[in-house]
């Protein structure tokens, strides 16, 4: 059986609306959400069975519309966090 793997970046956060860095604390903005439930939508159509997400709060609320959609398994992992290079 053939498997693949697709990477979806989280949406909009408020920290990308206003450039201050937040770290794990940044949420997704109203268009982040839209942004969330469009890409739901598609994975939806494509059949993906589960999601790995990091624990932060923007990717978490961006898995969830996909939970909501699909109903499959999602997996939150410390190995997928961001890390920030000052």
């Amino acid at each position: 059986m053939e498997k693949h793997v697709y990477l979806v970046r989280h949406g909009q956060s408020d920290s990308n609306v206003d450039g201050v860095y937040r770290g794990r604390d940044a949420v997704l903005t109203d268009t982040g959400r839209e942004q969330a439930r469009i890409v739901a939508e598609r994975i939806e159509r494509i059949g993906v069975k589960a999601l790995i997400t990091s624990k932060f709060p923007r990717a978490v609320t961006h898995g969830g519309f996909f939970k909501m959609l699909v109903g499959s398994m999602i997996f939150r992992e410390e190995f997928s966090k961001e890390r920030a290079i000052l």
